[in-house]
């Protein structure tokens, strides 16, 4: 395989649907939201970090780069992985199994419905604004509003592809600092060894 970032991203587009399809096919069930929430947010984060760290450690060994061609090569894996993966996602979930979004739906209802009870609850004097807040927030979720709101709009899609751009763009930065500093110590150490 060519160290490309489109290669790279090609390849974490496919670890990422191996995980969902995993998740899906073994977790579609009664924790399927909460296993989706923590595969996507620590596994696949993990997973991310990983390979781009590959890509760059890659590259750096046959060219030398700098800022700036970190930070490219690094978001640009990022992004053309994140991007088919979550079309394709996207895709899967609207149209082939769009009951699978639903039970991700309910249980999302679910899960910030007994937050919201856990908090309520520890509050130990809870004024009159805070009892309101949170029967306005109860209703909500209870309403057929909540219930029949797909997860994968095209707003709520775009609003998600936004936040994950952004994840990239963290990601990407602080590991264009570290193998920016990373290059200069091997050229120190080069230029040292050749005197």
């Amino acid at each position: 395989m060519n160290n490309t970032p489109v290669q790279y991203g090609f390849l974490l587009a496919a670890l990422t649907l191996a995980a969902f399809f995993a998740v899906y096919f073994f977790f579609s069930g009664f924790n399927y939201y909460n296993i989706s929430v923590k595969v996507n947010a620590f596994g696949l984060t993990f997973l991310y970090v990983l390979v781009t760290v590959i890509l760059l450690v890659k590259l750096s060994r046959t060219q030398k780069m700098d800022f700036a061609e970190v930070f490219q090569n690094s978001f640009g894996a990022m992004f053309v992985g994140g991007t088919i993966s979550f079309l394709c996602i996207v895709l899967f979930l609207n149209h082939i199994d769009p009951d699978a979004q639903a039970l991700l739906q309910h249980q999302r209802i679910e899960q910030n419905l007994s937050s919201l009870e856990t908090e309520y609850k520890s509050a130990k004097d809870p004024d009159t604004e805070t009892t309101e807040r949170y029967q306005a927030a109860v209703e909500y979720f209870n309403s057929d509003k909540a219930k029949n709101e797909k997860i994968f709009t095209l707003k709520n899609s775009l609003l998600m592809l936004g936040a994950v751009y952004s994840f990239y763009l963290a990601i990407s930065l602080f590991l264009a600092i570290f193998f920016k500093s990373r290059n200069k110590t091997n050229a120190n150490i080069r230029n040292h060894t050749a005197a």
